[in-house]
């Protein structure tokens, strides 16, 4: 993940009859993180606001048992309540990918934005890329000095993940930008969107001549 630049991965877990969606998540620099090397947020695929978020690292999940009853939905009277839990610890192993899958389903992409933009409703539905655009130079307060801004994290792996063969061609370039929309018919192709950043390329330089 860190090497692709990623926060956030996510996989598939089908338990009791529900296929969840799980983000794993990276730590940021300084937060507390106790024993933990990740949170996973489980999800509900069809309300992501119905959600679990636990500390984990190689020996499985930091939290309480009955976190996990209630959550999973497993009867309180229910004569094997150990057993279930472990079944849940074994078959989440067996879920959990060792590397990096590139090839996200629509739900995963959905959760992953979702993530990212912290539950913001508005953001989250931003899925259709329009535009890219070049970020402005601050003079920063304390050198005087002009400073480049540079694309977020979020926009970052927001792209890798829903636009990446325009990410491909253009994400390289830190400086850049990618404009997103809630409209799908603004879901334009690479072709038109790095057209119409060269044009307005063009139109820059015949104000600002060299």
């Amino acid at each position: 993940m860190q090497r692709k630049g990623w926060t956030i991965d996510s996989f598939r877990f089908p338990f009791k009859e529900v296929n969840y969606i799980v983000l794993v998540i990276l730590y940021s620099p300084g937060e507390e993180k106790g024993y933990a090397l990740v949170k996973l947020d489980f999800l509900h695929p069809e309300d992501f606001k119905y959600h679990l978020l636990v500390p984990a690292n190689s020996n499985g999940l930091i939290c309480g048992a009955m976190d996990l009853r209630i959550f999973f939905r497993i009867p309180p009277d229910y004569e094997h309540l150990g057993d279930a839990l472990r079944t849940l610890t074994r078959e989440l192993g067996y879920c959990t990918p060792t590397k990096v899958n590139s090839a996200k389903s629509q739900a995963e992409k959905k959760a992953i934005v979702y993530e990212l933009s912290d539950g913001d409703s508005e953001d989250e539905e931003k899925l259709y890329c329009f535009a890219v655009k070049r970020n402005p130079v601050l003079i920063d307060k304390q050198t005087n000095k002009p400073r480049q801004l540079k694309r977020s994290a979020h926009n970052d792996q927001k792209t890798q993940i829903l636009r990446p063969t325009l990410y491909e061609k253009l994400g390289k370039d830190d400086t850049l930008s990618f404009c997103y929309s809630n409209d799908p018919e603004m879901n334009y192709s690479d072709e038109v969107i790095i057209d119409n950043w060269l044009k307005n390329k063009e139109k820059e330089l015949n104000l600002h001549p060299i």
